[in-house]
């Protein structure tokens, strides 16, 4: 169930601020001559924050699986994967994003 959160300005700007790093982030792994991340794995991060920026773009902050899972899909590829994808430029952003969404849904 998706729930939302109507959020202020100041956080509506830091996360689009963090989901166009995350975008420019996603392009420049798919530009790689060879990257720990699959392309379909790119290409979920890349939906995922193109729906979340959409939400934002009206104040609203989504929360694709509820408000009590908190866990964007972009976060399981770094947790359940074994090439250390949380240590690229992309997953420390991911990291990023996912504490301060941890962080506003509380």
């Amino acid at each position: 169930m998706i729930e939302k959160l109507v959020i202020k300005s100041e956080s509506k700007s830091l996360f689009l601020t963090l989901i166009n790093r995350v975008l420019l982030e996603v392009q420049r792994e798919k530009e790689k001559a060879t990257s720990p991340w699959k392309s379909s794995q790119l290409q979920a991060v890349f939906d995922e924050f193109i729906n979340l920026e959409a939400g934002l773009e009206n104040g609203i902050l989504l929360f694709p699986y509820g408000r009590k899972q908190r866990m964007l899909e972009s976060t399981y590829f770094l947790t359940d994967s074994l090439e250390h994808l949380n240590q690229t430029p992309l997953g420390m952003l991911i990291d990023h994003f996912q504490e301060e969404y941890q962080r506003i849904s509380s």
